[in-house]
Parts: C-alpha cells; sequence; structure tokens
C-alpha cells in the first residue's frame, strides 16, 4: 500500500511538474511588492468614476491640477472593487490569477517548453504590481496566441474585441500595434511578401482604439516621453535603463543583458525564419533602453527565442537553469529586496492601515499638506481629501516646486505660494535638501507631530 502510494505521488510530481514549479515561481514574485504608490490612486480614481462618473478636473490635487485622467478606468473600477470587498488578500489573488493566465497561455495555447515561464517571469516580476499595467501583461501575452495560432475572420475577430476590452484597461493597448507591424517587416525581409491582411489588422487595431476616448492622451503620453522628453513624464518607470537618476538595481540590469544575450544568440546561431514576431523582441529592447515600463514586456516577447534556446541546449544545461531559477526564486521569498528597492511601507504586502487617518481625525488637522510624491495617492484615498502631489497628473510648475522644496531651496515662498499648513515627508535625510526642510520648519516653529508609518507630519502653528 505504501509502495503504490508512494508511485502515486511520483507519478503526480512528474505529470504536473511544470505545473507546480511554476507556482512556486508565481507565489514567490506575488508575496511581495503586491502595490506601488501607484495603486492608491489607481482605486481612488477607481472610487471616483463609480460615484461621480468622469472628471472634469483634476479631483485629488489643490496645487494646479493638471487634466483629469483616465484612460485606465476599467483596471480602476475592478482595482477597487476587489480591495473594497476583499481587502490585501484580493489584491494577492489578482497577482497570482493573472501570472496563472499568462503560464497557461504560454505554457498549453503556444505548448511551448516548461522553463520559458519561469525565465520571463524574472523580468516581468520587476514590474508586477497591483496596477492597470499588469491587465496590460495579460493582453500582451494573449497577443501572441491570436498572431501565431489563429488565422483569417477568427483572428480579426479576436483582434477587435481584444484591442476593445485591452483599450478601457490600459494604454499598454499601444503594443498591439507592433504586432503586425512587425510580422509586416519580417515578411517583407524574410519571405519577400506583401500580406494586405497586416493592413486590415492595422485598420481593426486603430477602429478598435478609437472606441475610447482617453486613446488620444495615451498616445500623447507616449509622445511626450519619447520625443519632446516633457519632464513631467520622464519620472520612475519612463526614465532609460541605465539612468543614474533613481537607478535600477544592478541585478536588474544584469538580468536585461542577459536575455539580450539569449536574443542575439538565437538570432545568429538558430534564426528561424518561421518566428514572424522575432523583430518585436528588437523594437521593445530598444524601447527598454528609453524607458524601463517596458521591460516586462521585452520579457514575454522573447518566448518563442527562449523555447528554441531551450529546445537546443543540453539536459545539463537545462538542470543547471532550473537550480539557478531554484536558487533566485528561494531568495526572493526570503529577501524580498533583492531585486528591487520598494519603499517598505507602500511596496511590499504590508498595507497601509488606518492609522494616519485615524491620526487626522483625532487631532482635527485641517489645511492644505505638503506630502512626499509617494504618498499622495494614499493620502488622497484614506483621507478622501485632496493632496499636494501624486503619481499622475503632474503640472510640470508644481512638479518643478515639489522638487525644489525636496532639494531645500525656496521652502518658504512655495509653502506661501500653496498656503501650506500640514507637512508630511519620509525621513529628511531621504531628501537632498532634508537638513534645509528641517531646519526651516524647526526656526518657524512647525509642531512635530509624531511618526506614522515611517512619514513624519508637522503642522503649521497658527
Amino acid at each position: 500500500m505504501k509502495i503504490s502510494i508512494g508511485r502515486k505521488m511520483v507519478n503526480f510530481f512528474k505529470k504536473y511538474s511544470d505545473l507546480i514549479f511554476s507556482m512556486f515561481t508565481i507565489f514567490s514574485v506575488s508575496f511581495f511588492k503586491i502595490v506601488s504608490p501607484d495603486f492608491w490612486w489607481h482605486i481612488d480614481y477607481g472610487r471616483y468614476f463609480l460615484q461621480n462618473g468622469f472628471p472634469k478636473f483634476d479631483p485629488f490635487s489643490f496645487a494646479l491640477p493638471g487634466k483629469p485622467y483616465f484612460q485606465s478606468f476599467l483596471s480602476d473600477i475592478i482595482l477597487y472593487i476587489i480591495y473594497l470587498i476583499s481587502g490585501a488578500i484580493g489584491i494577492f489573488l489578482l497577482k497570482i490569477l493573472v501570472l496563472f493566465l499568462i503560464f497557461y497561455i504560454i505554457r498549453k495555447k503556444l505548448n511551448l517548453h516548461y522553463l520559458v515561464f519561469p525565465l520571463i517571469l524574472l523580468l516581468i516580476s520587476i514590474r508586477i504590481f497591483a496596477k492597470p499595467e499588469i491587465f496590460s501583461l495579460f493582453f500582451f501575452t494573449f497577443s501572441y496566441y491570436i498572431f501565431t495560432k489563429l488565422s483569417g475572420k477568427k483572428r480579426f475577430i479576436y483582434l477587435f474585441f481584444t484591442t476593445l476590452v485591452w483599450n478601457q484597461l490600459h494604454q499598454g493597448v499601444l503594443l498591439l500595434l507592433f504586432f503586425p507591424l512587425s510580422i509586416l517587416i519580417s515578411e517583407l525581409i524574410f519571405e519577400k511578401k506583401f500580406d494586405k491582411n497586416r493592413i486590415f489588422e492595422l485598420i481593426i487595431i486603430i477602429i478598435a482604439l478609437l472606441l475610447n476616448p482617453s486613446s488620444f492622451r495615451n498616445i500623447e503620453q507616449y509622445l511626450n516621453s519619447f520625443i519632446n522628453k516633457d519632464f513631467t513624464v520622464m519620472i520612475g518607470e519612463w526614465l532609460p535603463l541605465f539612468s543614474n537618476v533613481r537607478p535600477l538595481p544592478t541585478f536588474v540590469k544584469i538580468l536585461f543583458l542577459f536575455f539580450g544575450m539569449i536574443f542575439l544568440f538565437q538570432i545568429i546561431f538558430h534564426f528561424d525564419k518561421k518566428d514572424r514576431t522575432i523583430i518585436l523582441p528588437l523594437f521593445l529592447g530598444i524601447a527598454v533602453l528609453f524607458a524601463r515600463r517596458f521591460i516586462p514586456f521585452f520579457g514575454i516577447s522573447l518566448i518563442f527565442v527562449i523555447d528554441r534556446f531551450l529546445k537546443n541546449a543540453t539536459k545539463i544545461k537545462r538542470y543547471g537553469l532550473i537550480i539557478m531559477l531554484i536558487i533566485l526564486y528561494t531568495i526572493n521569498i526570503f529577501s524580498p529586496y533583492y531585486r528591487l528597492n520598494v519603499d517598505p511601507g507602500i511596496g511590499i504586502s504590508k498595507f497601509y492601515d488606518g492609522k494616519i487617518g485615524s491620526l487626522f481625525y483625532e487631532l482635527n488637522l485641517k489645511g492644505n499638506i505638503f506630502n512626499d510624491y509617494s504618498l499622495g495617492g494614499f493620502l488622497s484615498y484614506k483621507l478622501k481629501r485632496k493632496v499636494f502631489i501624486y503619481g499622475i497628473n503632474l503640472n510640470k510648475e508644481k512638479l518643478f516646486d515639489y522638487i525644489d522644496v525636496a532639494q531645500g531651496n525656496k521652502i518658504q515662498e512655495i509653502f506661501k505660494k500653496y498656503n501650506i499648513e500640514i507637512v508630511i515627508l519620509r525621513s529628511f535625510s531621504q531628501y537632498p535638501g532634508g537638513k534645509n526642510i528641517k531646519k526651516y520648519l524647526v526656526e518657524n516653529e512647525w509642531a512635530y507631530i509624531g511618526e506614522r508609518m515611517r512619514y513624519n507630519i508637522w503642522i503649521k502653528n497658527k
């Protein structure tokens, strides 16, 4: 009896080894970095959309508010409802679900090697936050199924409705345009033919894109980031991969170079003319150099390249990769800061509680708030009041005013300009001008309320 049970267990693990290993990697990256600072203003917009419809003006900033944001209105509503009903657990399960669907498409729908998903997950996990972008990761993967497994009218129908739904969720839908374009270029170069279906596919995508009023805003944002280099969008995720401003960890850069080398190796030694999407990783690899937000999409674009790499690799190399992956994902579980430096209060699974909100109510704090950039969305959502700055709608004048204060310049002038009565910042040591900020507050007899969730609160004495 014991032998039969043992054999059943061995057979079970053999049969589902790819699923078990992939779920291990999914749980490894899902336990940590559940949210980013953007999560809070996204669900704040979700709440606003449900209660008030689309805003005409920025509803969450009192300081030179920018245009209202509604490019990802459906994602914001979904995230808000999930968090409202189930809190952190629901957001955690959403991440697992999306990653599992990506695994399912790669392994079952595209029939690729079982190590493809764990490998590209290393790049996906860099930006696997609970924010609208997570839906783009799924639809981008699903697009490979549309363009490699479907044809004729079925492809056109799937393409239209995929674009239509994706367009309501996240502006990453614009990446869908690269599929027919890259296939068209591949066919012209390697097959010496022109297929009019690629033009039809582009037309279908464009028509579906125009069914969302925010499409023009999406295009404007991308053009600003790549052509005009508008400083208000060149923050965080829009910074170049090797930028010295808010630099990424060395490990992330090594990962990008590692996968880039695999891509070049396959192109040189194992080039497959039948892979009509081969141009896409090249486009996205270049895009990553200019904007790091494309890192996970670059990883997904390599699925066929990595599949060929694994099938051409010896067993010893594959076993070596498995050992390396187990080590990396295990390290991630026990050391979640290893890959990405994220503020522990926002980026990890320990969600902010109501302490800071209760403090405001207890002390009856009123007045305009000058807040740390990363805290704006949380304060707006929890306190249900306008803040100075948060992660979107960055008016250029306001952004430069924020930077001036962070550098310790024009503090009195800017606080007077916006009638600031409450200051909520991180430790002063984390700002270039932190000493000057503290000196100003102390010398002008601002009252120090205390520290809540690693943020310091000061109020102006009247």
